[in-house]
């Protein structure tokens, strides 16, 4: 039905680019009303007014379009507040370790308080090309998001080569061999998809997988005060990228609050205008509960600043 709301999900391991997809796709649509649901991991940085409802922020731009962050136990609240917006479109960003067949568990949910306002469109799962081989090694959860996508996304094919690319696509129909592929570079990609049927590259013989909650990251916090050195947090960085699948978060150097996000031996730093009382990174581990004894002590040799730790 034309006035239903068209919900997509999109899906794909820490670091793969969604967040980036994202914005570039709202750019895209940019004259459509379109609502974003974002993970825990993340975090809004929208400009434009911030409101709170059933335990879900929200922030709502000039465009219309409404972005909000929601842990999964608040995922139905963020749903039911999107359908009283009149949107055409609403995006899930699932985190990178979730499964996303949880999210038709809310939709039923969602159906049985607010009607029938959704139509599924489909789950578009963002693969880093860079990345790929190693996350596959290591991670189930990456087969499962593919083996329930209609769209699958190749991102950083500018950073591999032609064999590569070819073996990344290989490897995805094997898992998943009616599944569509696009190539991204930067997150862009040709929003035709928008106006397809992606349902119809739906796997009804693609294997069912149990992941045990086991097999999720670990995901922890380290928080502290003061300013730190981009040198000295460079280098605790670089020693914690080879246990982590991602770290993430905002910290006060001496030019100010930066943006730090780290996949595998890449560090980015983002000038930030956010004012907050306390720096915060989140990991997500590799090596299990491991990787608190590996924090403490990396981060005593090289910043002598105290720190907290959460879970």
């Amino acid at each position: 039905m034309d006035d239903k709301i068209k919900l997509y999900v999109i899906s794909g391991f820490l670091g793969s680019g969604k967040s980036t997809f994202l914005k570039n796709l709202l750019i895209y649509m940019s004259h459509q009303k379109i609502g974003i649901i974002v993970n825990e991991f993340g975090r809004i940085t929208q400009e434009g007014n911030e409101y709170r409802k059933n335990g879900v922020s929200f922030v709502e731009n000039e465009t219309g379009s409404v972005f909000c962050s929601s842990k999964k136990s608040n995922l139905v609240a963020a749903m039911e507040e999107m359908a009283e917006h009149h949107l055409k479109y609403v995006f899930i960003e699932g985190s990178g370790y979730e499964d996303p067949s949880e999210l038709f568990k809310v939709l039923g949910k969602i159906e049985s308080d607010v009607g029938d306002v959704y139509e599924y469109a489909g789950a578009v799962c963002i693969v880093d090309g860079l990345y790929f081989s190693d996350q596959m090694e290591n991670y189930k959860m990456i087969e499962k998001q593919l083996n329930q996508c209609h769209l699958a996304v190749v991102n950083k094919t500018d950073l591999i080569g032609k064999k590569t690319l070819e073996r990344i696509e290989a490897k995805i129909h094997e898992i998943n061999p009616v599944l569509k592929i696009k190539e991204a570079q930067f997150g862009k990609i040709d929003y035709g998809f928008l106006n397809e049927n992606l349902l119809k590259n739906d796997g009804d013989d693609c294997e069912d997988f149990n992941v045990s909650p086991e097999g999720k990251p670990v995901m922890i916090t380290l928080k502290f005060t003061g300013r730190i050195k981009k040198a000295n947090l460079t280098k605790f960085l670089q020693e914690m990228s080879v246990h982590c699948y991602r770290i993430k978060g905002f910290c006060l150097l001496e030019d100010g609050w930066n943006k730090v996000d780290v996949v595998q031996e890449i560090i980015e730093f983002k000038p930030s205008e956010i004012d907050e009382k306390v720096s915060n990174l989140i990991f997500a581990s590799k090596i299990g509960n491991a990787i608190a004894g590996k924090i403490q002590d990396s981060w005593n040799r090289i910043s002598g600043k105290e720190m907290r730790l959460s879970v």
